[in-house]
């Protein structure tokens, strides 16, 4: 089966912004690595946008790319990113495109963080030891904290104040919607043996699910998103994450099909959601063929 995106359609798409902030909202890091340079005996300071993904993906890099007109896109065996470190292509282009179409999920404490760090370098002050000071404190408080090497020169390192989240919109914005669900959705189907009807209609047979799992700190997210695709949301027993489920065939058509048909993914996925999509359409044609009598709810 051929994937419907590649390379070659990277001209015919029209690239939302709202999509791109969507796909940075689940995918997106904001970065500040300090380093001491022996050399000198000096601090440097590499700062960098970035998005990681498996290399599968990669054309969906390249819409980031294409998008921003600025970065490089780097590759392993089994990955890739495109990461952008100019310190003016990020004044210039990143951080005025987060602030016309702003994060709206938990990320956007990293990234306040982050522009904080990217201020700081562009007025110099990193240059000082006061900046210095200043920016490794907010440092201390992004992602995974300060560094074994940071906190052997500055022992007493205190980290700055997380901004408080808060839900950030009244309602989410349907290409937002799909960028946050370009790589992570799950559009599954199975034929299941364990319920046959005396009318041998194969339709309660067919298992048909969309699904989203996110951590438990996206909770604004993923209610809102439960709102949105009329969804069932589980919170997992060790309480870590959410899972965000729609098996209802009328449910599926009513929300998930006319979205993505509307907004459709721009990723590899596409092509998993457009057999998923037959199926599912197989499912509304079976269902139909049944008496009131003979329909059940299906979960």
């Amino acid at each position: 089966m051929s994937c419907p995106f590649s390379t070659s359609t990277l001209s015919s798409i029209s690239i939302s912004p709202h999509w791109v902030t969507g796909f940075c909202d689940r995918a997106a890091r904001f970065g500040m690595t300090p380093h001491f340079r022996q050399s000198n005996g000096k601090w440097g300071v590499n700062i960098a946008f970035e998005v990681l993904c498996d290399i599968q993906h990669i054309e969906t890099l390249k819409l980031l790319q294409v998008f921003f007109g600025v970065g490089k896109i780097y590759t392993t065996a089994s990955t890739a990113t495109y990461r952008v470190t100019k310190i003016g292509e990020i004044l210039s282009v990143i951080v005025p495109h987060f602030t016309q179409y702003p994060l709206i999920s938990t990320k956007w404490i990293q990234y306040t963080l982050w522009v904080q760090c990217v201020n700081l370098m562009k007025s110099g002050q990193h240059n000082s030891l006061p900046g210095l000071q200043s920016l490794l404190s907010i440092y201390a408080a992004m992602n995974r904290g300060p560094s074994s090497t940071v906190l052997q020169h500055f022992p007493n390192l205190v980290p700055v104040s997380l901004p408080v989240y808060t839900r950030m919109f009244t309602e989410l914005h349907p290409w937002w919607l799909t960028g946050y669900c370009t790589l992570w959705a799950s559009f599954s189907a199975k034929l299941s043996t364990k319920y046959i009807p005396s009318n041998n209609n194969p339709y309660f047979s067919l298992q048909h699910t969309f699904t989203l799992t996110r951590m438990v700190s996206e909770a604004v997210i993923m209610e809102a998103l439960k709102e949105f695709f009329l969804a069932n949301l589980w919170l997992r027993e060790d309480g870590s994450q959410y899972t965000l489920s729609v098996g209802n065939v009328m449910t599926l058509d009513q929300t998930v099909l006319t979205h993505f048909n509307e907004y459709p993914l721009p990723s590899s996925l596409a092509a998993q959601f457009a057999v998923w999509e037959e199926i599912v359409l197989i499912a509304l044609c079976l269902l139909s063929s049944l008496t009131r009598e003979e329909q059940e709810p299906k979960e």
